[in-house]
């Protein structure tokens, strides 16, 4: 299902394909596990902010695809 959502995507110019270097690859993982990090500070202050920074950190993790 993934793979035909973004190939509708790709196909209405919502999202093009993109070549990704190391170096961008490296500053989202940081990003990523800050964010991680972060959200293991704060589990306790509020669920919903975890979650947010959570995801936003898997997000991140995910973004660059290449094949």
């Amino acid at each position: 299902m993934p793979d035909k959502l973004i190939k509708k995507l790709e196909k209405s110019g919502k999202i093009r394909k993109q070549k990704a270097g190391f170096v961008q690859i490296e500053a989202l993982l940081k990003e990523a596990i800050l964010d991680l990090e972060e959200a293991k500070r704060i589990v306790n202050l509020g669920e919903r902010a975890t979650y947010l920074l959570a995801s936003t950190a898997m997000l991140k993790d995910v973004t660059p695809i290449s094949k």
